[in-house]
This record gives structure tokens, sequence and C-alpha cells, in this order.
């Protein structure tokens, strides 16, 4: 992104402290300031600039959610078109010159929505690979021991569905609530991901890892059906 569509921000809390290697001269860098997408959208990108005192390299490293998301999204646009394409939409696209005009015009409207969403998958793509070698480039050096969060919130992200599917499965033996009633227990399917910050990590760490059980769990349902 370009300058024009970023603002900067004061640092908070552990950013202050947080140090990256320098991938130049090997020196820690140290946080200047936070940077991200100059949008309201909770999921606009956003992450830390770092300097080097040592050799002046200035570099701007996007947060784990930021990358997750980026990824996540080329993901499932990728497996969405996939998915089109194997159910029907191919054969479509292929047979619709054998088949009336309207038909045709359809094809090719398939044809150009599907372009436009791979070209916008794979700019995400791409954008995700940049910002991962960054991060792998200039490494933290001053991590704190402890789990690590991603897997921490991996874990905590899988809570949700474990909760749902037991008790969906309790329910279904015992028939404890019946119909709409079913929905009273939705406050407790979310609580791991409104304790987020409390176990460990964050709300929003937990919501992306919730979401991406769900299409993991999507993607393996579709394959064996």
């Amino acid at each position: 992104m370009s300058n024009e569509t970023r603002k900067t921000s004061s640092l908070v809390d552990a950013e202050l402290n947080e140090e990256r290697q320098c991938a130049v001269c090997k020196m820690p860098m140290q946080p200047m300031h936070r940077n991200q997408a100059n949008s309201r959208l909770p999921w606009r990108e956003a992450g830390i600039d770092f300097n080097c005192a040592n050799c002046q390299t200035q570099i701007y490293v996007a947060n784990s959610n930021s990358v997750s998301l980026i990824v996540g999204t080329a993901i499932a646009i990728i497996t969405i078109i996939g998915y089109f394409l194997t159910d029907g939409l191919l054969d479509f696209i292929l047979n619709s010159p054998t088949d009336s005009l309207v038909s045709v015009l359809l094809s090719f409207l398939a044809m150009g929505i599907i372009y436009v969403a791979w070209r916008f998958a794979w700019r995400k793509i791409k954008r995700g690979a940049e910002l991962i070698e960054v991060r792998i480039k200039n490494p933290l050096v001053n991590r704190k021991p402890g789990i690590n969060m991603l897997n921490l919130s991996m874990t905590v992200g899988l809570l949700p569905w474990l909760i749902a599917i037991s008790f969906g499965y309790i329910n279904d033996q015992y028939k404890i609530l019946e119909g709409q009633m079913i929905w009273l227990m939705l406050p407790v399917v979310i609580l791991p991901v409104l304790l987020g910050k409390k176990l460990g990590s964050t709300k929003m760490n937990v919501f992306l890892a919730a979401m991406f059980w769900f299409f993991i769990g999507w993607v393996i349902i579709w394959i064996v059906s």
C-alpha cells in the first residue's frame, strides 16, 4: 500500500519493548510506531515500523492477525472458485456455446467474475508472502518464554466448535432443548472468543482461529460428501 493510504499511531503496552533482528546487519531493530491501513474496518492491515540504529534500515512488519487474514482470504476465495468449477460451473461454461445466447452471456459473466476473484486472491497471496518473508528475515529477538501465541490461539479457537459438537450430541441424545431454544446455547459456544484476552490470546486471534477451523471442517465435509 502507498503511504497515502496508511496512518501511524503510538505504540502501546508490549509493543514498546518489541525488538527484531535486522536482516542487513543482524543488530536489534527498535519499534518506531504503529502503521495501519487508513480504514475503520476491523480487518484492516496493521503492523509496526522498525528502525535499525546501526545501518538505518527501516521495515514494516505486519501483525499476525493481518497475515492470517490475508492468507486465509486468498485460500477461501480459491477454494470457493474450485468448488463452483467442480460442481458444474465448468461444464456450463464449456457447453454454453451449444446452448442459447443467454447461456453464452452468462458464461462470459461467470468467467469475468472468476477472473476478478482469482486476480484478487493472487494479489492477496503475493501480499501475504511478502509480509511472511519480512517476519522471517527479521525475527523477534526478545520473545518472552511461554506458550506460542499462534498455538494458543489455534487451541482456544477450536473450543467453540468442540462445545457446539459436544452439546449437539448430548442434546440429540437427551432432547434438553427443542427447536429455536437451541440458540440459547450460543453465548456458551462463543464464550472462548469473548474470553480470548483473559485466556492469554486476543479476541481477534481466537475469532480468526475459529474461522480457520470452520473453513477446514467445511473443506473436509465438501471433499468426503
